[in-house]
């Protein structure tokens, strides 16, 4: 099943090969920053191949083309890896009560945890469960890459990421991180307000216990 895909995918590189292009760069990435390796196995005995796709966001200021991950593709057994994940509970506040928060005083920060998911490392016993097909040329033999990190579309790892930072939230010693963390983000998306703007305030501070968790927010702005 995620061979057939695979080589589908690569007819449409051959009628589309911008997209080719920035698919290689997203793969050169993803193996540059360490969320993938080369299996050592090309057809390990307890595996899952996930399928993916591209989806082009026009609108996306950041990256137009995104990877997705099919994890809900069916196997020649009848099920997906998702089929078979537990899901988890919700960690994380509801967004109602976030965005009461939010609105309580006059300056507002919106951010976004960059490339949250991949920051979560998977546990080595059960990466063979996120292996892909992969080559970047049609004269090269296909390779087996191992995702090493967190994998969106993949149903356990919403739970799994939220989880991971409200753990950052624990472990901080400064309690108004701490509370930034725990009951202002949702999913990824940091949403929190102050009377004032200072050096010493939440907004100045907010991203320091993330960011030593390897976590890194993107401000979107600070509006008066």
């Amino acid at each position: 099943m995620a061979r057939r895909r695979f080589i589908s995918l690569e007819s449409r590189f051959r009628k589309q090969p911008e997209i080719k292009s920035a698919y290689v760069d997203f793969i050169e990435e993803y193996r540059k920053l360490g969320h993938l390796a080369i299996s050592e196995v090309d057809r390990p005995e307890l595996a899952y191949f996930v399928p993916h796709h591209p989806v082009i966001r026009e609108d996306s200021e950041s990256t137009r083309l995104r990877v997705v991950f099919d994890a809900s593709a069916r196997t020649s057994s009848g099920l997906s890896i998702n089929d078979i994940q537990m899901i988890g509970p919700t960690v994380q506040d509801s967004l109602f009560n976030i965005l009461i928060r939010f609105r309580q005083y006059r300056y507002v920060l919106s951010a976004d945890i960059e490339k949250m998911y991949r920051q979560g490392l998977v546990n080595e016993s059960d990466q063979n469960l996120q292996l892909i097909l992969w080559r970047d040329a049609e004269d090269k033999p296909i390779q087996t890459l191992r995702l090493n990190t967190l994998t969106y579309g993949f149903a356990s790892a919403s739970f799994l990421a939220t989880r991971c930072l409200w753990q950052v939230g624990e472990e901080c010693e400064y309690d108004v991180i701490r509370a930034v963390i725990q009951e202002h983000i949702y999913v990824n998306d940091l949403l929190t307000s102050q009377t004032v703007v200072e050096p010493r305030s939440s907004f100045c501070c907010c991203t320091y216990g993330p960011a030593r968790a390897g976590l890194v927010p993107r401000p979107h702005r600070i509006p008066a």
